[in-house]
């Protein structure tokens, strides 16, 4: 009976990656909604201005709230 190996682990990276950015975004929402509970809103331009940014580089996925 002959066994056949197959290497699965750059989707397995791949994967991971995914799942990891997935975790940083929801990270980031949560982060995103108690900030802005802290932002003054007298005209309300800053509020709307919120974005947030995930970046996979190689190993780490970093994530990054701010306002323009």
């Amino acid at each position: 009976m002959a066994t056949r190996v197959v290497n699965n682990l750059p989707q397995f990276v791949g994967r991971v990656q995914q799942r990891g950015a997935r975790g940083m975004t929801q990270a980031l929402i949560i982060g995103a909604s108690e900030a802005s509970a802290l932002t003054p809103i007298d005209t309300s331009n800053l509020i709307n201005s919120q974005y947030r940014e995930v970046s996979v580089e190689g190993s780490a996925v970093r994530g990054r709230v701010g306002y323009t």
